[in-house]
């Protein structure tokens, strides 16, 4: 459509311009005829003939202008025609679409009247599975508290049993255990030791043994002493004995010994000796029984 418009105005302003120049061609040919007072013969005849030239020559491109605009002009209205016809076409296939989809339209109100109905008695089954699954939560939990607490009481008792176990195993001390204590009591070496224990005990005698190779690798000085006395019975724990005015070091050398044994899970306490006893720097291990 674009394609003709263009070239269609220009050919009109083609046919103004020549109607134009025809308006001065006869405007020169009336001058010509009145003129015989103020033009002579030959001005006359010049403007006459000028008239005549630009006369024919501008009624010929008139008419050039003329043919052209009827053409591109009945382009123009076959194009309109054709893009009516085509128009037409969809509009009727618009109304037939329309129609259909109109049609479609009920079919879908239809449906969704059927659908509501359903979602209804989906709603419906939608609570009542809610409220089963409410109850189910419920059981689901008062199960769980019951789980629960059962659970609590088997952990209480896996504990109260490991307790138990605990109290009645034998004391152990790992090679890791002894040469942790004899690294703690090394800067004691050389501090005078005896180790007592309940000789027809099995569990005393064994700690015993193993609380001897802590202080022998910490290079304490061990005296046989020990192995010439007798434990009463009773006595629970090791029991580290010093006498009142020993030594500031060996002091501080028994206070390491049961910070040391405490911390490998080894039960001791100090004990002061009698006053009345010589004055003496050996620490004196008695070895009791675990309970």
């Amino acid at each position: 459509m674009a394609s003709y418009i263009s070239p269609l105005t220009a050919w009109e302003w083609g046919e103004y311009i020549s109607e134009g120049f025809v308006i001065v061609a006869c405007a020169g040919e009336l001058v010509a005829d009145f003129g015989k007072k103020r033009l002579t013969e030959a001005h006359r005849n010049h403007v006459q003939r000028f008239s005549t030239v630009l006369l024919v020559a501008a009624l010929s491109a008139a008419l050039i202008c003329l043919v052209r605009t009827n053409e591109l002009s009945g382009n123009v209205i076959g194009s309109l025609g054709s893009k009516a016809e085509e128009a037409d076409r969809e509009a009727r296939t618009a109304i037939s679409d329309s129609s259909t989809a109109l049609s479609q339209a009920k079919d879908a109100l239809t449906e969704a009247g059927k659908a509501a109905d359903s979602l209804g008695k989906a709603e419906d089954k939608a609570n009542k599975a809610q409220t089963a699954s409410s109850n189910a939560l419920t059981l689901a939990s008062r199960a769980r508290q019951e789980a629960d607490s059962f659970e609590k009481d088997i952990t209480s008792a896996k504990e109260a049993a490991a307790k138990a176990e605990a109290k009645l195993a034998d004391r152990t001390l790992s090679d890791e255990q002894v040469r942790s204590i004899a690294a703690k009591l090394r800067v004691f070496a050389g501090q005078p030791y005896t180790v007592t224990a309940y000789w027809d005990s099995k569990e005393s005698l064994g700690i015993a043994n193993r609380i001897y190779s802590a202080l022998l690798l910490a290079k304490w000085a061990y005296s046989d002493e020990g192995s010439k006395g007798m434990m009463l019975g009773g006595e629970i724990g090791v029991l580290v004995w010093t006498h009142p005015d020993a030594g500031e070091n060996t002091k501080k050398a028994a206070t390491a010994l049961i910070d040391a044994l405490n911390a490998q899970g080894i039960e001791a306490t100090p004990k002061l000796q009698n006053p009345k006893n010589p004055k003496s720097d050996m620490i004196s291990v008695n070895v009791g029984a675990k309970r």
